[in-house]
């Protein structure tokens, strides 16, 4: 189960926040002999398997074991910060800043990033019509369908699991409507999304709003770039691009429920600053 003199990163490529960790082992500092990667297998449902509710009940990637301390930490936020305190690499960034005021800002922005209504699944797990579901590529309804078998099963070997119960149903109801025609159920998920739409573009508004630059939170980089930084790849990665300096398809997607759409000239300043930084290289090209 890995050394245990090293930090050991379980980790996907389809997750989101995985990249959170990935970015701050090279900011930070970290060699590949710090840490031994786990691959969770999340497209395979992998992570709602009982051997990895065992590292992290919640069963969400990333998770970060320190034998050391023996210490699993099961959030991106707090594996992040664990990471900046204990680097002892030179010449690297401290991502926690000790000025009140950028401290806040760093928080309301990984706060923000964070929100339901700033959630990047709204591209790829929702539609807002029959056209746009029926649009969705092959690998979402397969991705949905895997889940629901690997719950259900897990569900029967444990029924006294409350984790599985839920998630059976919520990734059930999800499943439906990627499989079933069109009914009033649909109607009311399009609804639904057509909301969660509005609300997103609200949310980069504020966003925009909040940046400081020349990074996130303002003179040097914190905890909140290195949280914006994958969730803006995904975002661009979910619908469809590839050119991390094209904003045009994320923007023509929002128009279509919110006319008129732009991102906000301070996120797409502080992007291609961010941009230029080695670690950017290193972890996101290509998108993730």
């Amino acid at each position: 189960m890995g050394s245990k003199d090293k930090m050991i990163l379980y980790t996907s490529g389809a997750s989101l926040w995985a990249g959170v960790p990935h970015l701050g082992l090279v900011e930070k500092g970290y060699v590949a002999d710090d840490v031994e990667e786990v691959e969770v297998n999340f497209i395979n449902a992998d992570n709602f398997d009982p051997e990895y509710l065992k590292v992290n009940p919640n069963g969400t990637i990333p998770s970060l074991s320190v034998p050391w301390e023996d210490k699993i930490f099961t959030d991106s936020t707090d594996i992040l910060e664990f990471l900046d305190r204990n680097s002892t690499a030179a010449n690297v960034p401290k991502l926690i800043p000790s000025d009140p005021e950028t401290t806040k800002t760093m928080e309301k922005l990984v706060k923000l990033v964070h929100s339901m209504d700033l959630d990047t699944s709204l591209v790829l797990l929702t539609a807002r019509d029959e056209e746009e579901l029926a649009s969705k590529p092959e690998f979402i309804p397969s991705f949905l369908s895997v889940r629901q078998e690997r719950l259900q099963k897990y569900s029967s070997e444990q029924p006294e699991n409350q984790f599985y119960a839920a998630k059976v149903r919520e990734n059930g109801a999800l499943n439906d409507i990627f499989t079933s025609g069109p009914s009033k159920e649909h109607d009311d998920f399009f609804k639904e999304t057509l909301v969660k739409y509005e609300k997103f573009a609200e949310g980069m508004a504020e966003l925009d709003k909040t940046i400081k630059l020349p990074y996130a939170a303002g003179k040097e980089v914190t905890l909140a770039d290195i949280h914006m930084v994958p969730w803006v790849s995904h975002l661009l990665m979910s619908v469809g691009t590839s050119d991390p300096a094209d904003w045009s398809i994320l923007e023509a997607h929002l128009q279509k429920s919110v006319p008129g759409f732009r991102v906000g000239n301070k996120v797409k300043t502080w992007w291609n600053i961010f941009r230029e930084r080695k670690s950017f290289d290193k972890v996101f090209k290509p998108l993730r």
